[in-house]
């Protein structure tokens, strides 16, 4: 077979390939290759390799971009010390190309597109999937560090644990969100108006576009195709009308649709989180006042909207803190 079906340098020193590159010896050896970064479910086969195997599967909806800050340290360090990488999957299309994908943008401060085109030039049907190309247009946002603190990283762990409920009916890779400190400088702090203990930050709230107000409450049955809100807009789950609204209703929803509810972050005080209960009651943690309820299947908003995964704080039940700046 002709070598660049299972193998192509991108540039000097780095190649991306197939599982078939990654287990020919002799290939390996005619290219000098001394380190494997492995994307799937494989094995560390040839003694005089130096391997890094992440067994991750080519779906959209898989956690990729986890994994770019360690795959950059084990490429580079090899590339600085004189090795030649290899960075292969099953096919050398989607999960190489990703990874290959971020390395360039890290190391020349690339755009996702203008990486992948790098790659392209040199194996044209390199593509990563959809989820992953997302993942690379946050890892750009990001800055190319992957950061667990920054508000935009937060809201696409919060958006792959809403799939994972949705998909299997558990969160299996439970990451919450870090309780504020005590002393936070926020633009918005939310406290317990029973104790004052600081529940959350302006960066923790999801915000939302007011729905119907009472009109939407003539809506009761949704549509199992749930989706989750995200950094930059919410994405709500249409209803279906079940029954006729009362006109008075109608109006008093139109007049006022202020919601009741802060929706927020899955945060650590939540200790039912921990336990693995998928929906409850919210408590404070400090004086073990309600506060509100969560679901990680959703509820509908006092202004009609219905939100995914949904983490209720109800406003009369603690004390909104604004700070001039």
């Amino acid at each position: 077979m002709e070598e660049p079906q299972h193998m192509n340098e991108v540039v000097p020193r780095l190649f991306v390939g197939s599982q078939v590159a990654g287990s020919f010896v002799d290939l390996l050896k005619e290219h000098g290759i001394t380190h494997i970064l492995s994307l799937g479910n494989f094995e560390s086969i040839h003694d005089h390799i130096v391997y890094k195997n992440i067994r991750i599967m080519d779906l959209p909806e898989e956690n990729l971009i986890q994994y770019f800050d360690e795959s950059f340290d084990f490429i580079h360090n090899a590339y600085e010390n004189g090795g030649k990488v290899l960075i292969h999957c099953e096919a050398g299309m989607s999960r190489s190309s990703a990874l290959m994908t971020a390395y360039l943008m890290r190391t020349q401060q690339l755009t996702p597109q203008a990486a992948l085109d790098m790659i392209k030039a040199k194996r044209s049907f390199a593509q990563p999937n959809e989820g992953f190309m997302d993942q690379l247009e946050l890892y750009h946002l990001l800055k190319y560090k992957v950061d667990t603190n920054h508000v935009a990283y937060r809201r696409f762990l919060v958006a792959g644990m809403a799939k994972e409920h949705q998909d299997t009916g558990y969160i299996a890779h439970l990451a919450l969100t870090p309780n504020p400190q005590a002393d936070s400088q926020s633009q918005l702090i939310i406290r317990c108006k029973k104790c004052r203990y600081v529940l959350v930050n302006k960066e923790h709230i999801l915000d939302h576009e007011p729905g119907k107000g009472q009109q939407a409450f003539a809506y009761t049955k949704r549509n199992t195709d749930l989706q989750s809100i995200t950094a930059e807009a919410p994405i709500v789950t249409p209803m279906q009308l079940n029954q006729p609204l009362n006109p008075l209703l109608a109006r008093l929803g139109a007049s006022n649709n202020n919601c009741s509810s802060y929706f927020i972050e899955p945060m650590e005080w939540i200790h039912a989180l921990q336990d693995g209960q998928l929906e409850g009651r919210m408590d404070c943690p400090n004086c073990t006042a309600k506060l509100g309820q969560y679901n990680w299947s959703g509820a509908q908003c006092s202004c009609g909207r219905w939100i995914t995964p949904a983490f209720m704080l109800h406003r009369k039940q603690v004390d909104e803190i604004k700070r001039r700046r």
